[in-house]
């Protein structure tokens, strides 16, 4: 790619192979673990215990546990209160559950509450002293932040993701899904004709429009439907808004 060594910041998901290659080609760029990726290995350590968890249970008790997966998966102020309720609920039967759902948690309010690096650096410290020996998926995890450290806690120098790229992504793979062998052309016109953010053509008043009537046994063929009197009465043409492309990539609009 034509000016990479004038990269400045590269964040990355914590696959080795990815650092190395950085640290290779622009060693003085400024790598940056992205936070929804530390996120997502503590969701994936919680998803894991709460398998174990109901697995261990009789086939009648699993009954207990409903729709679990999508309550403990949450963000916790996204919670509604009956969802509350039942956290909770399930929090006084099964006791790992809660501690495994309070370590997804505590990692993310590592990013939400904490100022500075610091800061972020003790709570993180209290996150690992919190891990029970008996949680191999925490503790497995605890080994990979350590070696990625210097790497995760620069987001709170520059903080920067790659949320933005990921949504285009995810938009992406759900149009290519939509459908089947598109190219490389129909994918890209999909993605950027097929939202609103695509302008429809407006047209004036200078249009003249005429019923179809007496169309029957032939005369629709020798019948003219429509009169354009002038071809700029189309006073906006096909396009996108990118402004409310970019809005809808980042979640603002649907």
């Amino acid at each position: 790619m034509d000016g990479y060594k004038d990269i400045e910041v590269v964040t990355m998901d914590m696959w080795s192979g990815y650092k190395y290659a950085v640290n290779e080609l622009i060693p003085e760029a400024f790598v940056v673990i992205d936070k929804f990726h530390v996120v997502q290995y503590t969701i994936r350590a919680l998803d894991a215990i709460r398998i174990q968890v109901k697995k261990s249970l009789p086939k009648n008790d699993q009954r207990l546990i409903t729709y679990d997966r999508w309550v403990l998966l949450k963000n916790k102020e996204d919670l509604q209160p009956a969802e509350i309720e039942k956290r909770d609920m399930w929090f006084r039967h099964f006791p790992e559950l809660e501690q495994a759902y309070w370590l997804k948690e505590t990692m993310r309010d590592v990013y939400n509450l904490s100022q500075d690096r610091y800061e972020a650096f003790q709570r993180f410290y209290e996150w690992e002293k919190s891990i029970p020996d008996s949680f191999a998926e925490f503790k497995e995890i605890q080994k990979t932040f350590n070696n990625c450290k210097q790497e995760i806690f620069n987001y709170f120098i520059k903080p920067y993701t790659n949320a933005y790229t990921e949504s285009v992504n995810n938009i992406i793979k759900s149009i290519e899904k939509a459908g089947k062998g598109y190219s490389f052309e129909v994918l890209r016109a999909k993605i950027l004709y097929g939202t609103n953010a695509t302008k429809k053509p407006k047209f004036d008043k200078k249009m003249n429009f005429h019923t179809f009537d007496h169309t029957l046994y032939g005369g629709f063929n020798n019948y003219q439907g429509i009169e354009v009197e002038d071809r700029s009465s189309i006073i906006e043409g096909f396009g996108v808004d990118l402004l409310t492309l970019s809005n809808i990539l980042e979640g603002k609009n649907k």
